[in-house]
């Protein structure tokens, strides 16, 4: 499939440090795609950590098709700064 549009990605989907894929789904009427942790990401871990792969399978492509709507409906911002931390 392709979308017949070349989008340029460089930069963070959030309008905001922290803002969460849910939200930005809801604010821009972005559908959920059968998403069955409805925007919960720690529960696809616990899911794949327990075979489920197809409901673990079904949120990540889910995702995928919500990240695309996102970039096409209102673009990215620039990255934060990376910081380096010193190890311990």
């Amino acid at each position: 499939h392709q979308l017949n549009k070349r989008i340029d990605f460089d930069g963070e989907l959030q309008r905001y440090r922290g803002e969460s894929k849910g939200n930005a789904r809801t604010e821009l009427d972005i559908p959920n795609y059968g998403d069955p942790f409805n925007d919960v990401g720690k529960l696809c871990m616990t899911a794949w950590e327990n075979g489920q792969f197809d409901s673990a399978m079904a949120h990540n492509r889910a995702c995928l098709l919500k990240e695309r709507d996102i970039l096409i409906k209102r673009g990215f911002r620039e990255p934060d700064e990376l910081k380096f931390m010193k190890q311990k």
